[in-house]
């Protein structure tokens, strides 16, 4: 994984707390809002492993 992926990645993962006060994500369905957890759940996860290819960041992001 190159660095500007895993910085993207960390950004998407420090955005949780601001994602989950807007409007959009409280008014988005149960299914929206369960996925978006998941794949940040799934971004950590993967990332406290330390080593993860670029595909796997790619597809993260």
């Amino acid at each position: 994984m190159s660095e500007s992926e895993e910085l993207d990645l960390k950004d998407l993962i420090n955005k949780q707390s601001t994602i989950h006060t807007t409007t959009k994500y409280k008014l988005s369905s149960f299914y929206k809002r369960y996925n978006y957890d998941q794949a940040i759940d799934e971004a950590k996860s993967i990332l406290s492993k330390g080593s993860i290819s670029t595909a796997q960041a790619q597809y993260l992001i």
